[in-house]
């Protein structure tokens, strides 16, 4: 037998065993009342972060991917509300997470309520808990949140000048919806429900309680993962503790993995587009970027942003931001909760060998001066 004949072979075998080894997730949606004509899917798995836009027609759509491994599928129904006159703002409240494993069907049912998917998922056991606790919490969240989106058209035309405080006349529908998030950890604490729920306490004590406590078969490498990333947020408050890592996409689509950066000091700077300070201070730290270029490098990662990662890219082009640009996420991608971040901006200095040496809140000389300190500038 020849050894083009038997490299043929290898070749096919190879192939086929490849294609064993992954098995799609296939997504099939049917949302009644659906008001977009797209929506888009992040997709996170234990190596890959992208993302995808997915057309909708009469509330239907579909999507599959190959997969060798658990994923989390991240579902935004671009769904918009009037804020002013022409005006309409993202409700990122709309977003919600389906899970699958290789070769999955996932069947997406629901409705949109005026705000909200009250959705469904047939396919696997994974998604229950999670739909249990969101369709409980549904008629509470979407009354919440037009209440709170009339208040500010209320804002808009209001000759009184009154600020818009958010939550002010929804404290009872916030208020149900955390007494069903209590209920629900405090009656389920082994499922993966109520770890994604811990995920976002701001309790370190009683999230590491809850972390020690759960059975060495429930922790799921994905759900109990986001428990150890949250206590590492906890962590980030010390110098001298090791820096989270981050592996996901840019606002461009490149991927990205903040251990890459290993070898230089780094600076990570959660921002907002909305918030005055963080770009006030975009001058200064271009100034310094240059200043240190060949020893430092930046990061940036856009927080709370309600108009789209489209409006982040637009701001940093606008701006002339070379460094690298994140968009804060939900789950395994919302690094604010990662970082232990609570004010914006909120910047950290990171030494060659990732380990945090700094946390800055706010815009201010001392950072740049602990920057010259330790860069001998």
């Amino acid at each position: 037998m020849s050894h083009r004949i038997l490299l043929t072979i290898g070749l096919t075998l190879l192939l086929i065993g490849y294609a064993s080894a992954q098995k799609p997730i296939k997504i099939r949606g049917n949302i009644k009342e659906l008001s977009t004509a797209e929506i888009r899917l992040k997709i996170t798995t234990d190596k890959q972060v992208w993302e995808e836009t997915v057309p909708v027609k009469k509330g239907k759509f579909k999507y599959k991917f190959p997969a060798k491994d658990f994923a989390a599928i991240e579902i935004d129904p671009l769904i918009a509300a009037n804020i002013a006159p022409g005006k309409f703002e993202p409700v990122k409240e709309a977003l919600f997470t389906v899970y699958g494993e290789p070769g999955d069907v996932l069947k997406i049912g629901g409705e949109q309520l005026s705000y909200l998917i009250d959705y469904t998922v047939l396919g696997n056991s994974i998604n229950d808990d999670f739909v249990e606790v969101s369709s409980a919490i549904a008629p509470y969240l979407d009354e919440k949140l037009v209440i709170d989106y009339n208040d500010r058209l209320q804002e808009y035309y209001s000759s009184t000048g009154t600020m818009f405080q958010p939550g002010i006349n929804s404290t009872s529908q916030q208020s149900q919806i955390d007494k069903i998030k209590n209920d629900f950890i405090q009656q389920h604490p082994e499922s993966y429900c109520s770890m994604y729920l811990m995920f976002a306490s701001n309790d370190a004590e009683a999230v590491v309680q809850f972390a020690e406590n759960i059975p060495d078969q429930r922790k799921h490498p994905y759900f109990f993962n986001l428990l150890e990333r949250r206590l590492a947020g906890f962590a980030a408050e010390n110098e001298g503790a090791l820096s989270p890592n981050i592996i996901t996409s840019d606002i461009f689509q490149e991927s990205f993995n903040l251990e890459d950066l290993r070898g230089k000091y780094v600076v990570v700077d959660f921002w907002g587009t909305w918030c005055a300070p963080c770009v006030s201070g975009f001058p200064d730290m271009k100034k310094y970027y240059k200043k240190y270029e060949g020893q430092l490098e930046m990061v940036g990662i856009a927080c709370n942003e309600k108009r789209g990662v489209e409006h982040v890219i637009k701001v940093v082009n606008k701006k002339e931001l070379k460094w690298r640009q994140l968009y804060n996420g939900t789950g395994l991608n919302d690094y604010k909760a990662l970082f232990g971040v609570d004010a914006f901006p909120t910047k950290f200095v990171i030494d060659p060998e990732g380990k945090i040496l700094g946390k800055f809140r706010g815009e201010g000389e001392a950072f740049y001066r602990f920057l010259d300190e330790v860069l001998g500038g």
